[in-house]
């Protein structure tokens, strides 16, 4: 069975997030992003709490311009990964440092490996952004 992983970000961090999912994707692994998984009919927050808890992994992707908006849905998968995953399967993607930072020691070498470099292809040589588009 393939994981998962659930990708919580800011929409202003959209055009990343797409090329990050499609790499991770590409590397065997199943992508939980919003706008491919949520029915906006449904319990928004319902939906978000089970693709978290269903995940073997957390992410957050960020820029310091996602963090002036402090959106409330991304406080919220934070703090519903905070409750319901280890420590170990949550993980931050630094956009403007274009760094990953493991919050505890990363379970699986794997995935880190993986998302380390799903976030290095997504910017080329001379640091600007690859695949700038919509989800």
């Amino acid at each position: 069975m393939k994981e998962q992983v659930f990708i919580s970000y800011s929409w202003i961090d959209a055009p990343v997030v797409k090329s990050i999912a499609e790499q991770l994707r590409s590397n065997g692994y199943v992508p939980w992003v919003d706008r491919e998984h949520l029915d906006l009919n449904g319990n928004l927050r319902k939906q978000i709490k089970e693709g978290i808890c269903s995940s073997d992994y957390f992410v957050l992707i960020y820029s310091s311009e996602s963090v002036l908006q402090k959106s409330t849905w991304v406080e919220f998968e934070i703090e519903t990964a905070r409750n319901y995953l280890a420590e170990e399967r949550i993980l931050q993607l630094d956009i403007d440092k274009k760094k990953v930072i493991f919050t505890g020691v990363a379970s699986n070498k794997a995935f880190a490996h993986s998302l380390h470099n799903a976030f290095a292809l997504t910017f080329d040589k001379t640091g600007s952004q690859k695949n700038q588009g919509n989800l």
